[in-house]
């Protein structure tokens, strides 16, 4: 498969072309057929080596934290996702500027129905990242909500707030 991908951290001019085997998929992991990847700005950062990875690299190091695809083969304790899902993912240390990519399956989703592919790769990390945030405010909400209502029940009772 071809891979966008660097043997040393640098500058621009380090990322090529390089021609490399189809990752296997492990036991829980579902091998895609990348159709788009997501660019952010943390990838210079990743390629200059500015950036730590969680995970011991490897080299070459694929770039690409984020994209989507189809599923073409999967682990054998896969049990999320068939051969054919289309699906998107985001995992700093995936590899998504290649061709096809193997990614743990809890670090996968299924892509929407209406989503087009091109949409689908740039979307993980904006998704994820407005969930985030969504799920943020409804907790605030809640607490907010949850403390008002107690102070009601004290006034309720006679007590004082």
């Amino acid at each position: 498969m071809k891979a966008a991908a660097i043997g040393r951290f640098g500058p621009p001019s380090l990322l090529k072309v390089h021609t490399l085997p189809v990752p296997k998929p492990g036991p829980r992991e579902v091998l895609i057929a990348v159709q788009s990847a997501g660019v952010g700005i943390w990838d210079e950062s990743i390629r200059d080596g500015s950036w730590k990875l969680s995970s011991r690299t490897k080299s070459p190091l694929v770039l690409g934290t984020d994209g989507a695809g189809i599923v073409v083969a999967t682990g054998s304790r896969v049990r999320r996702f068939r051969i054919g899902d289309r699906v998107w993912s985001y995992d700093p240390a995936a590899g998504f500027y290649a061709e096809h990519n193997a990614v743990a399956d809890r670090k996968a989703g299924r892509v929407p129905r209406r989503v087009d592919p091109l949409q689908a790769g740039a979307g993980a990390v904006t998704g994820l990242t407005a969930r985030q945030g969504i799920d943020d405010v409804i907790v605030y909400v809640v607490v907010l909500a949850d403390a008002r209502a107690t102070r009601l029940r004290c006034r309720d009772r006679g007590g004082s707030s």
